[in-house]
């Protein structure tokens, strides 16, 4: 992992959501996005924030879902992961207000990271840390 489980940082600050395309908006939504990172919001069933992300490589996929789920056990925030074939998607929103918040801003910026550093990874790289587990 590269540095998405260093020191615990602070919640996203209004620069940064203003970085991930983050807007207040008055129809009593904490959050709305707009273009960051290429994150929706939803409405329906609860408010969230959900992306598609496709591989090229099957072992990208593998690489990027084992990635997310570290990252998820780091923080203690879980999304909703499904995988189809050669996509992955994945649903964030926090349960106890069942909306969007800043902690689901900030998990959306670090998977979006996520998926950027896997594309960088080398095969003989992933089965090194394959062959860890």
């Amino acid at each position: 992992m590269h540095g998405y489980l260093s020191e615990p940082r602070d919640p996203p600050m209004l620069y940064e959501m203003k970085n991930l395309g983050v807007t207040t908006v008055p129809n009593n939504l904490p959050v709305s996005v707009k273009g960051g990172y290429g994150w929706k919001m939803i409405d329906d069933p609860v408010q969230s924030l959900v992306k598609e992300f496709k591989f090229k490589q099957r072992w990208r996929l593998m690489a990027f879902v084992a990635d997310v789920m570290e990252y998820e056990d780091h923080v203690n925030h879980h999304g909703r992961i499904e995988i189809k074939y050669d996509k992955v998607n994945i649903t964030v929103y926090t349960h106890d207000v069942d909306l969007v918040t800043e902690l689901d801003l900030e998990y959306a910026k670090s998977v979006s990271e996520i998926r950027d550093d896997v594309e960088n990874y080398s095969m003989e790289g992933f089965m090194e840390l394959a062959d860890e587990y």
